[in-house]
């Protein structure tokens, strides 16, 4: 395996390994099965593949799924995170790799919820992206001084104060409960009560295809 397939792979999992994204990922499955049309979609999904399937039969399934998901956010956590993790890694590979280094008088915080995705459109940003968007941006603050970037091949790599400042916006709103700093300083507690919390996945980033 190379150093790049494992690198992918370490992020993606430490983005699926995230207390944050178990838990709220965990919750949006648990409300996104309770309605009647999920069944019902289910059910169509299965016969396009050949297969009939009772509702009674997939609703008692998906009923005792989400009683593990209740007992433990770990549950769908965990039984989905090989899978998630290799088409994570494999999104990653598709992008180009960057490590940029902050310029002289700014640097780079980190939250308990590391890796952020924003989609870099045209006179846009939309945080919260998935990793396989073609305009997705992947990136993973690794000191206070650098930060890995997985980019479209379009985007150019800089580092100025304007990007550099972006990128603490986006990992403050991904943070869950903390942010670190490298000083404590008034700019990055004014960026903590500004945006902790202000993502809310399920709701605001990473949204079933259909809600896009």
């Amino acid at each position: 395996m190379s150093d790049a397939v494992v690198w992918a792979s370490y992020v993606a999992s430490l983005f699926l390994r995230t207390q944050k994204v178990r838990d709220q990922k965990s919750a949006a499955m648990i409300e996104g099965t309770q309605s009647p049309e999920f069944i019902r979609n289910l059910q169509y999904e299965i016969l396009r593949d050949g297969n009939l399937v009772f509702a009674d039969d997939l609703r008692n399934f998906i009923e005792a799924h989400r009683a593990n998901i209740e007992n433990s956010s770990s549950y769908y956590h965990l039984i989905g995170l090989e899978e998630a993790t290799a088409s994570l890694g494999g999104a990653l590979m598709s992008k180009r790799w960057h490590t940029l280094q902050a310029r002289k008088g700014t640097f780079f915080v980190l939250s308990d919820c590391p890796v952020t995705t924003v989609e870099l459109a045209p006179d846009q940003q939309k945080p919260g992206v998935g990793f396989g968007h073609a305009l997705a941006t992947v990136i993973l603050p690794l000191t206070p001084h650098h930060v890995f970037v997985a980019a479209p091949p379009t985007w150019k790599p800089v580092a100025s104060p304007r990007v550099v400042g972006s990128i603490n916006r986006l990992t403050a709103w991904f943070g869950h409960k903390k942010v670190f700093a490298h000083a404590n300083l008034p700019e990055v507690k004014a960026l903590v009560d500004e945006g902790i919390k202000l993502i809310e996945f399920g709701r605001d980033a990473f949204l079933p295809s259909d809600r896009n």
